[in-house]
């Protein structure tokens, strides 16, 4: 029978259990571990299952290598979220894993590793396609087809000023006002569709307008359909040409403008010096830029017209001729000619004429002085971009004496040389075009000046288009002016005379004869003549706006 001790009993020496005994010891969770334990206690741990002993330093509580049981219940709960929770029913009980469809489970005891993988993609059960979609496949990828244009339409009738989205499309009433639809910013391929609903785009238009940073057919101008029952497919191409379809026009409608642009010649240059006074180069012509014909001034390849808005104010200059040289100075060039400009087009004003120097640089080049002092002086350059040709460089010869200047550069082609008697100087010719209905010579260079000895030297003559001629052989002539409205260039002096003024530029617009042209705040002396269906206005003088309505 087991005797029970209630006060502790010390044993000095030790104590001996039988063989096939056994000794119990104090056993217990972790909360019951004794309150004031002692070193060297020691129990067995029902929480842990194992032998603890106390050993008064940290841990305090600790295993005793050897003792207690095999813990086999590593869980007590596995809760799945939506299913029931998996207990542990004790120390035995076991967590199985299943591998599901289309899963494989690998394990490793080594590493104490679970891998779970998918063995296939799974198969769709179901496609459901939306409108205009068509689906295919049961198992991997699937294939969606657009049977259909992916627009998602609004059943609500636009009555009023609307901003589109990208992807719809609209049934748009204009029977009682116009409407403004005004587009989404842009990606490549962005499509708005609109349909007129009652058949009044041709009565009341419908306006397209920007979001304020894409363009409409290339432009920065809004749009606008005047088609009864249109259909407007609107479809964004990208930044350069922004959104597009082909029955729409510009809103307001741009007024496609040629153009004629002429500068101011360049005036002669005077003579150098009392006695032999060598002559002067003549005036080169007035840059000459056009639209109207096969090519600008210099061989210039055709440029391209213009096309303007409509109540829209644009600036035009016409350019003056440029003063002749004066006589008998030491040195007396002529003046550039000045510029003529029309919107975004300038006409440089013509290069002067030398006088004892090289020929000045212009629209076209003006003509170099007579040859002094084994010197010679050459013809001026014509500006860039190309609106002319150079001028002829001067000469002097022996007995009888000949002073000659160059000949002034023209439109279309280059001041004649001064050449050992051979050549007289004459100026460049212009471009003849027809812009008014009839053909008319443009930018003529002058002829250069000449004094000689003999008297049966020639006369320069200045170029078509308003060339002013050189001086004649009789001592103090001044050179010829340019035409006026024409840019032609003045013509050089001789013996003791001036140069030539050349002659003043002039614009020469020709438009539908649809709209009328004003000069909004005056400033401009023009006129306006019909030929066929087109309004042709000519502008000679002054600076200003012009408008079109």
């Amino acid at each position: 029978m087991a005797s029970k001790f209630k006060s502790s009993v010390e044993i000095d020496g030790y104590l001996s259990i039988s063989s096939g005994n056994w000794i119990q010891v104090s056993d217990g969770t972790t909360a019951q571990r004794p309150g004031s334990p002692q070193v060297g206690m020691f129990r067995y741990n029902t929480t842990t299952f194992e032998f603890e002993g106390y050993f008064g330093a940290v841990p305090a509580w600790g295993a005793i290598g050897g003792g207690g049981g095999t813990v086999t219940e590593a869980f007590k709960t596995f809760a799945v979220s939506g299913q029931s929770s998996i207990v542990a029913a004790g120390p035995t009980d076991t967590l199985t894993v299943a591998a599901g469809t289309n899963v494989t489970l690998t394990t490793n005891a080594v590493t104490d590793t679970l891998t779970i993988n998918s063995v296939a993609t799974g198969d769709i059960t179901e496609v459901i396609a939306g409108t205009g979609l068509t689906g295919g496949g049961t198992s991997g990828a699937v294939t969606l087809t657009n049977s259909a244009p992916n627009t998602d339409w609004q059943s609500t009738i636009q009555t009023s000023d609307f901003t589109a989205v990208a992807g719809e499309g609209y049934f748009v009433n204009t029977t009682s006002a116009k409407i403004t639809i005004t587009l989404p910013a842009g990606t490549v391929g962005n499509e708005v569709i609109v349909q007129d609903y009652a058949g009044t785009f041709d009565t009341n238009e419908l306006f397209i307008a920007s979001n304020g940073t894409e363009k409409i057919q290339s432009r920065t101008t809004d749009a606008k359909c005047i088609s009864e029952n249109a259909t407007v497919s609107l479809v964004y191409q990208d930044a350069t040409q922004g959104w597009t379809a082909d029955n729409i026009i510009d809103n307001p409608a741009l007024v496609t403008t040629d153009y004629l642009v002429v500068a101011g010649g360049a005036g002669g240059g005077g003579s150098t010096t009392a006695g032999f006074g060598q002559s002067g180069g003549a005036g080169g012509a007035g840059g000459l830029r056009t639209s109207y014909g096969s090519a600008t001034g210099g061989g210039g390849s055709a440029e391209t017209s213009l096309s303007l808005t409509p109540a829209t104010n644009y600036t035009a200059t016409i350019g003056g001729g440029g003063a002749g040289g004066a006589a008998n100075t030491a040195s007396g060039p002529g003046v550039s000619g000045s510029d003529s400009v029309f919107s975004s087009i300038t006409s440089t004003g013509g290069g002067g004429g030398g006088s004892d120097s090289n020929g000045g640089t212009g629209g076209s080049g003006g003509g170099g002085g007579s040859m002094t002092n084994g010197t010679l002086y050459t013809g001026g350059a014509p500006s860039t971009p190309t609106q002319g040709f150079v001028g002829g460089y001067g000469d002097n010869t022996g007995a009888p004496l000949n002073f000659w200047g160059g000949g002034g550069g023209g439109a279309g082609a280059q001041g004649v040389d001064a050449n050992q008697d051979s050549n007289l100087p004459d100026g460049g010719d212009g471009l003849s075009i027809a812009i008014t209905g009839a053909a008319v010579y443009y930018g003529g260079g002058g002829g250069g000046g000449n004094w000689s000895d003999s008297a049966n030297t020639g006369q320069a003559q200045g170029g078509q288009g308003g060339g002013g001629n050189g001086s004649i052989r009789t001592t103090s002539s001044n050179g010829f002016a340019g035409t006026a409205n024409l840019g032609g260039g003045g013509g050089g002096g001789g013996q003791l005379g001036a140069g030539g003024a050349g002659g003043s530029g002039v614009i020469i617009l020709r438009y539908s004869t649809t709209y009328t042209l004003t000069n909004p705040g005056a400033g401009l002396t023009l006129s306006t003549a019909i030929d066929g269906s087109d309004n042709v206005t000519t502008i000679t003088a002054g600076t200003g706006n012009i408008q079109l309505n």
